[in-house]
């Protein structure tokens, strides 16, 4: 089942909270690269364009995605790479893909290279609520969030009482 006309990773980041001089994309993670399990994930969507978005000096970024997504029959859209430069943030990273972001149908779907553990079932879900809305006639965003104990240090979703998105 198709569910996203459109897929952004975000991959552009250095690692430098980590404190390691490789891209945090690349830190391994049960013999691959994280970038290899979001980009496993994006595909589940069957999306009909993935773009990745790479720093000036992402080379090793896109080699790493080239060989995660080389030779698999089953994944029709090869991999856009997108140079973000200068990197002014997740904002500006979406950004630099606005001359493609929104063409085609379906929803874009935007991912952080960064999150190894995302479902394919997640991303379903997310698309499906996503194109009830469309189908309602009341296209807009669906956002996946997850709820954590200590949320120091992450970004933060604030929510209501009936669980709605505040800020």
């Amino acid at each position: 089942m198709k569910g996203a006309g459109r897929v952004v990773v975000l991959a552009a980041g250095l690692g430098t909270r980590m404190k390691s001089a490789r891209p945090k994309v690349l830190a391994p993670l049960c013999g691959r690269a994280m970038l290899g399990w979001v980009l496993d994930a994006a595909y589940s969507l069957a999306p009909d364009a993935l773009d990745v978005v790479i720093g000036k000096e992402g080379e090793a970024v896109r080699a790493a995605a080239e060989l995660e997504t080389a030779g698999a029959a089953q994944r029709r859209a090869a991999p856009r790479f997108v140079v973000q430069e200068p990197r002014n943030g997740t904002g500006h990273a979406l950004q630099v893909c606005l001359p493609e972001v929104g063409r085609g149908d379906g929803p874009v779907v935007v991912l952080y290279g960064d999150m190894p553990l995302l479902r394919a079932e997640s991303l379903a879900r997310l698309c499906a609520a996503w194109r009830a809305q469309a189908d309602a006639g009341q296209p807009g965003i669906a956002l996946l969030t997850a709820e954590v104990a200590d949320p120091r240090g992450l970004g933060r979703v604030i929510r209501g009482a009936d669980g709605a998105v505040r800020d």
